[in-house]
């Protein structure tokens, strides 16, 4: 159900909305949950407005590593199939209960798509499939696989021209899970008419209701722990450093995947329907398979010198657009010709800033994250707060003169290019801007996780 719901969100994104949106980044994290385990596609940092008259658009790929369409990496060409190609990986991964990206596999099997690609061709995917499922148990567990596998298969296609529509794909979902239920049900009355409804477990393995068999499959593998983060001292000195206010409460709103808190490198910011859903698997053991547990709002800062900030994490850019109109420290209101430039040189030394408020502003700021905004003379637009992409970055003050912009080469020419872009729409002081030009030493980087900026270096 979950699989067939996100296809038809991302179906929509594709054909009932025009211009139709790409979304770049589909994968097992980006699929949440709701109170009533409906599912929603998040994270929409890096998805593109597609093209209407064209069948694909050109862009610089980006993309988590494992998830990201092979031909889209070669040829920079952005079409809806780069996301039929990103679910085709979800598929496998709901099957396979395997990690994407594991260097612990052989070096043929490293990448889980080609592994899987590889499976079902030579018609091996039982070697594959999660063994908590127990595909010959029942027939249509097991044709329920086959099908999804190879759904997942067509999905996975190198030629983007032979990949079905999410379309297709989200029909295909459907019929599968329609005939599996209707084999189910078929399967209760011939249960029940042979009285064997309401039988009691046996062994504590294993349920009877109404003659189907249950087997109770335990704690998940590979299913990091999920536990409240409650570290009194971190959370305070978040919400000293940045001035976050009282209408963003964070107590009881955060999370991590690690209980130790020395070592917790991110924490997730989760509604009270989500705490629901983390307190259920908690009184049922851990037994629920969380494969997104919120929003990341904070990352574990780092110091090549070793030396501590006043804070140990910065703002996450997932989070950035949910804590922004929260905060009152650390934020910087950046004139055009500065915003761009800093886009441009990604470090820039405050000599070399145009607007002296500005660089006064740099000078009072705390050694460690902060956010630079397109502002209005010394003060933050309030279109900027809603968070346009072109005019909102994430940066890094040391304390040594310079502020350095905390995102990658390839995503700071796309923020300067939709600067430039706004400027030319918006206002006409854009011609009297420097008339230097964006660097031309741009290469791709192919990141840990979906292009999010890089780990602040801080003293």
């Amino acid at each position: 159900t979950i699989a067939s719901e996100t296809a038809n969100a991302i179906a929509y994104l594709h054909s009932a909305i025009h211009p139709p949106i790409y979304h770049r980044d589909i994968k097992s994290s980006n699929i949440l949950l709701d109170y009533n385990y409906e599912s929603k596609v998040a994270d929409f940092g890096l998805s593109r407005l597609g093209m209407i008259e064209t069948s694909h658009i050109s862009t610089a790929p980006q993309g988590t590593p494992g998830y990201v369409d092979p031909q889209y990496h070669k040829n920079f060409h952005l079409s809806d199939k780069s996301d039929v190609y990103n679910f085709g990986v979800v598929l496998v991964e709901i099957i396979t209960a395997m990690k994407v990206v594991d260097f612990g596999r052989p070096q043929s099997e490293i990448n889980l798509a080609e592994l899987a690609v590889d499976r079902i061709r030579r018609g091996s995917i039982d070697e594959i499939v999660d063994p908590f499922i127990e595909p010959n148990r029942d027939a249509w567990t097991l044709y329920s696989i086959h099908k999804v596998a190879e759904l997942a298969f067509r999905c996975l296609a190198f030629h983007s021209d032979t990949r079905p529509t999410m379309m297709e794909v989200a029909e295909e979902l459907e019929y599968i899970r329609r005939r599996a239920w209707t084999t189910m049900e078929e399967a209760i009355c011939l249960g029940s008419s042979v009285g064997s409804a309401g039988s009691s477990p046996r062994d504590g393995s294993e349920k009877s209701v109404n003659g189907i068999k249950l087997n109770k499959v335990g704690k998940w593998r590979g299913v990091d722990p999920v536990i409240f983060f409650k570290d009194e001292s971190i959370i305070k000195s978040i919400e000293a450093f940045y001035g976050i206010d009282e209408q963003f409460p964070l107590d009881g709103h955060l999370v991590t995947r690690n209980s130790d808190t020395s070592n917790v490198k991110r924490i997730y910011y989760i509604s009270k329907s989500v705490k629901n859903v983390l307190e259920l698997n908690l009184s049922v053991g851990q037994q629920l398979k969380i494969t997104s547990v919120g929003l990341k709002i904070f990352e574990r800062q780092k110091s090549r010198e070793g030396r501590s900030v006043e804070c140990a994490f910065r703002i996450a850019s997932e989070g950035l657009p949910l804590i922004l109109p929260h905060i009152t420290k650390q934020i910087l209101s950046a004139s055009a010709i500065d915003f761009k430039h800093l886009l441009q040189y990604k470090n820039v030394k405050c000599a070399e800033f145009v607007d002296a408020k500005f660089v006064e502003m740099v000078a009072n700021l705390k050694p460690g994250c902060c956010v630079i905004v397109l502002g209005e003379g010394n003060k933050v637009s309030a279109e900027a707060l809603q968070v346009d992409e072109s005019s909102i970055a994430i940066g890094c003050w040391k304390g040594r003169a310079s502020l350095t912009v905390m995102v990658s080469s390839i995503e700071c020419q796309e923020l300067l290019e939709r600067l430039l872009m706004r400027l030319d729409r918006e206002t006409e002081k854009g011609s009297s801007m420097h008339e230097d030009k964006p660097s031309n030493n741009v290469r791709y980087v192919e990141q840990e996780s979906n292009g999010n900026s890089q780990d602040v270096e801080a003293n």
